[in-house]
């Protein structure tokens, strides 16, 4: 028979359960205090987080205030320069008056002897007045344009030289960058420039370095070197009585083939044109879509067989079998066709651009029949964007052609990319463009459109854009800096 448990087994049981829960709510109070220690650390980091992003900012802004600071001070600078420029002139006014009034007086005195003398006749020759106003000028310019050209260069490296200060109107103090200077003590900065009779010098009293100014760029900074020999050699300040040589320019002259010369023709493309399309035309409704200015729709084409028609113009493709349709965009330079990019209409297209060259010894740039060297050039990374931005040409391809770009020094060009701040490739390109001192478009963070199609489509006025965030130098470096950060604060 079955017989109830006792009170006291029923009372042990119901302790042995006590202790079990016991220990249960032990663990749990101890989970709790791990989770509320856990929640405690989480917030003292995203407190740190947010001091970091706050330090960012103000660093930022302190920056910003340095590079107006700057201006402010190399505006002062100038006038200053320019004061001082001004009293030598006046002195050297002074003196040639001097030479000018002793000059006529010697002149006066040796008329009279030879009035005096009448009976040597070959004793009073002509003698011819010297263009003192012509003199003067010559002077102020020579004195005023090479100060200036130098200055402006010294200014350009100045934020790379390590300590850099400027003692007087002609001495420039910095950390010498060929020895290091004290490697023990890093406030010591014994290399000069200085201004000596026309030019400038440089010199250092810890290593004994000693050179013109000339090759001290040309050892720093090649690409500023070239800029500078040439401003020097339009303003007539190189060759003979300078420290700078004359530039070279080592042009050969093109040999062109029998096949070269056939692709060398007057725009010989053979193509319906978009405008020339009917109106429910796949390529013609395409171009519409986009808002491509009807002013090139003349000037794009369409070609239905691709691979063959392209095959007309330069052998490319071995088979083809499969044809497809593709908008052309033809490169031009001086009425010459030299090459096309192919535009596909198919949305699955693995390729929805094949650019084809028929002669390399043009630039792979699109626009260059059309542009006006004397005002800003803007540069586009594509055709299509370039569009829609008046005086502007477009790369045929994402690096920028730097023999064009160097051969045409004398040009403000202002490189635009994509508004990709996710796209590393594109964040590099834009820092080597910055380093090479050409102004760049850095987007606004809160603008989506990654292209400038994109941004027309969306209804924003982007040449107004374009004026408000060109930047270049170091504030450049910040705005891009800054640029970057809002992709890494978005991901967050």
């Amino acid at each position: 028979m079955y017989k109830e448990p006792s009170n006291e087994v029923k009372i042990a049981v119901l302790e042995e359960k006590l202790s079990i829960y016991e220990q249960m709510l032990g663990r749990i109070d101890l989970a709790i205090e791990k989770i509320g220690e856990t929640s405690y650390n989480i917030s003292q980091m995203l407190a740190i987080h947010t001091e970091k992003i706050e330090q960012c900012n103000r660093t930022d802004s302190i920056i910003v205030t340095m590079i107006e600071d700057m201006k402010k001070s190399s505006r002062e600078q100038h006038d200053e320069m320019s004061k001082l420029l001004g009293m030598r002139i006046e002195n050297v006014e002074k003196e040639l008056k001097t030479l000018s009034q002793f000059k006529w007086k010697t002149v006066g005195a040796f008329a009279f002897i030879v009035f005096l003398f009448s009976t040597i006749p070959l004793v009073t020759p002509m003698l011819t007045e010297v263009k003192t106003d012509v003199i003067i000028e010559k002077v102020k310019w020579f004195y005023y344009t090479m100060s200036l050209i130098d200055s402006k260069y010294i200014g350009l490296i100045s934020s790379r030289l390590s300590k850099f200060s400027k003692r007087n109107e002609d001495n420039f103090n910095f950390r010498c960058p060929y020895c290091g200077d004290s490697q023990k003590y890093k406030n010591k900065a014994r290399g000069y420039i200085y201004k000596y009779k026309n030019d400038h010098n440089f010199k250092c009293h810890n290593c004994g370095e000693s050179k013109s100014f000339t090759n001290f760029l040309k050892d720093f900074d090649t690409t500023l070197y070239d800029q500078y020999v040439m401003e020097r050699y339009k303003n007539g300040l190189t060759g003979r009585g300078s420290n700078t040589k004359n530039p070279q320019f080592n042009f050969q002259e093109p040999i062109f083939t029998k096949e070269e010369k056939k692709s060398e023709v007057l725009i010989d493309i053979n193509l319906p044109t978009i405008s020339e399309l009917d109106i429910n035309h796949p390529a013609r409704k395409y171009i519409e879509s986009r808002k491509i200015p009807k002013k090139y729709h003349a000037k794009l084409y369409y070609c239905d067989k691709f691979k063959e028609w392209t095959n007309s113009k330069k052998h490319t493709f071995n088979s083809i079998e499969f044809e497809e349709s593709r908008i052309i965009i033809p490169l031009i330079s001086n009425g010459i066709f030299f090459g096309f990019q192919g535009r596909s209409l198919d949305k699955n297209s693995q390729l929805k651009y094949i650019t084809i060259i028929l002669n390399e010894d043009y630039p792979k740039i699109y626009g260059l029949d059309s542009i006006d060297h004397k005002k800003i050039v803007y540069v586009t990374e594509g055709p299509f964007d370039s569009m829609f931005i008046d005086n502007s040409i477009a790369m045929v391809g994402a690096d920028i052609d730097k023999t064009f770009f160097i051969s045409n020094f004398e040009t403000n060009f202002v490189i635009i990319y994509d508004n990709e701040k996710r796209n590393k490739q594109i964040v590099d390109r834009i820092e080597k463009i910055i380093d090479l001192n050409f102004p760049v478009i850095v987007w606004p963070p809160n603008l989506p459109e990654k292209d400038i199609n994109d941004m027309v489509l969306s209804g924003h006025d982007v040449e107004k854009i374009l004026e408000s965030n060109t930047y270049s130098g170091l504030e450049a470096k910040v705005k891009l800096s800054n640029w970057k950060r809002t992709w890494v604060m978005e991901l967050q």
